[in-house]
């Protein structure tokens, strides 16, 4: 097997697949303890926490002005920079401009900047006025708002409940995805309900709610998970038994033994990995192994700690690199690299809509293929990837169409919170000609959504 000292991996989904066809015409255990979140303030007008803020320290006051100078640059990049140059004013007037200003500009990427710089403002007048904010803000305000709450460190206190609140309340399409990626940031119990609560929407609600009860990792939510493993697209299907994997608990070992007996294609090797970090046995793809093994162990069995998996996952997967040293191997489409340092390349040009017919997850009307576009199907193999990574790999995502656009700017350390940022970016980056709204933001002169 052909091994990488770097490795470029670019994930492209071609028609001429093998396994894929033309279609024919329609005939756990409790989460790690977080920080502490900050004492629950009571909600207050913008214009008051302005005027109660106290003056802008002087060696701020230039940024401020100079945002307000390259706020409305013709150049992206430009606008996006002075986004990132706000992070550091930790102060509610630069709040005021991060959220009236940058979260409201056209171009998406200015819009996730802003959000992004945001979340690293800790004071109580910062954090006041984008709680103040959620609540009477635009769609664009609300969504990028929630955001920066959630990944605010600590969290503030009360603001998971009313990301919950608003989502439950109702949304449109758009707001319903930005509250459930948010409340996944937050990993917070108080947003279950609300997130279940999704679990029967459209295709992209779903898997977003889905991916959120992963990372908030509430076993209340295990049995509503369980129910999308009979229904639904393989999209749903696939991001239910990611979540079932993350919260590890023991009713979903029946349902996800039965599901990769059932299923077609890749999604039955998604089952054989959530099977084998709930349990920490390793019967790979052998669906009888695996109902043997459940009848005559299933009475007496224990989720093993995340210690106990620990060593059974350096065990399996840690190998020696041929020079003496012991790495883990990430293998992408049968290409093997010890690489610590990867940048995976996706492919959203508009060829990437196109629909094939695929062996996908489980339908009971028609158990052999499912339709979906390519760029689907090239999603689902890039977040397989992400979520192998280590503490010790480096990584960045690249989307190229007429253009190039990264994730990040370098390389950033592997954690489940880097890999869940990933895996949402890559969710939004759409083919130019797809019909799929994102924020409902036009798109920019570099092909921003």
């Amino acid at each position: 097997m052909k091994t990488l000292p770097y490795a470029a991996l670019i994930l492209l989904a071609h028609a001429s697949t093998a396994s894929a066809q033309k279609p024919t015409p329609a005939s756990k255990p409790a989460a790690p303890a977080a920080a502490a979140p900050v004492a629950a303030e009571p909600l207050q007008k913008p214009e008051d926490i302005l005027k109660n803020a106290g003056p802008v320290p002087p060696d701020h006051v230039d940024k401020l002005k100079e945002y307000k100078k390259y706020s409305s640059d013709p150049d992206v990049r430009v606008r996006s920079d002075q986004q990132e140059r706000l992070s550091v004013v930790d102060h509610p007037e630069a709040a005021k401009l991060l959220i009236e200003t940058g979260m409201r500009d056209d171009a998406y990427r200015v819009h996730e900047r802003a959000a992004w710089a945001l979340s690293r403002h800790k004071s109580a007048g910062s954090i006041a006025y984008a709680r103040a904010l959620f609540k009477s803000g635009s769609e664009e305000i609300k969504m990028g708002c929630a955001v920066a709450l959630s990944k605010m460190s600590p969290k503030p206190a009360g603001a998971a409940a009313e990301v919950a609140a608003a989502l439950a309340g109702g949304a449109r399409e758009s707001l319903k995805i930005a509250y459930c990626q948010a409340l996944g940031f937050f990993g917070d119990p108080a947003g279950t309900q609300a997130l279940v609560a999704n679990l029967h929407g459209t295709e992209s609600v779903v898997v977003a709610a889905a991916d959120a009860l992963g990372l908030v990792k509430d076993p209340a939510a295990a049995p509503d998970l369980i129910k999308l493993l009979k229904g639904g697209t393989w999209r749903t299907q696939v991001a239910a038994i990611d979540a079932l994997e993350l919260i590890r608990v023991k009713e979903s070992i029946g349902p996800l033994i039965e599901y990769l007996t059932n299923a077609e294609g890749k999604p039955r090797e998604d089952a054989k990995d959530a099977l084998q970090r709930i349990t920490a046995r390793q019967f790979g793809m052998n669906a009888q192994d695996w109902i043997t093994w459940w009848k005559d162990n299933e009475a007496g069995f224990k989720i093993p700690t995340e210690a106990e998996l620990a060593k059974v996952e350096a065990k399996e997967k840690n190998v020696d690199d041929g020079y003496g040293r012991t790495h883990k191997v990430v293998e992408y489409h049968r290409i093997k690299t010890y690489s610590r340092r990867l940048l995976f390349v996706i492919d959203v040009s508009a060829s990437m809509n196109q629909i094939i017919k695929v062996k996908r997850g489980y339908d009971a009307v028609d158990k052999k293929f499912q339709a979906s576009p390519k760029i689907d199907l090239a999603r689902h193999e890039l977040k397989s990837v992400l979520k192998t990574l280590d503490k010790d790999t480096w990584f960045n995502v690249v989307a190229f169409e007429t253009d190039i656009r990264g994730w990040k700017k370098e390389a950033v350390q592997a954690s489940p919170t880097t890999i869940a940022e990933a895996v949402q970016w890559i969710e939004r980056q759409r083919p130019q000609d797809g019909t799929e709204e994102r924020m409902s933001l036009a798109r920019d002169e570099n092909g921003w959504l």
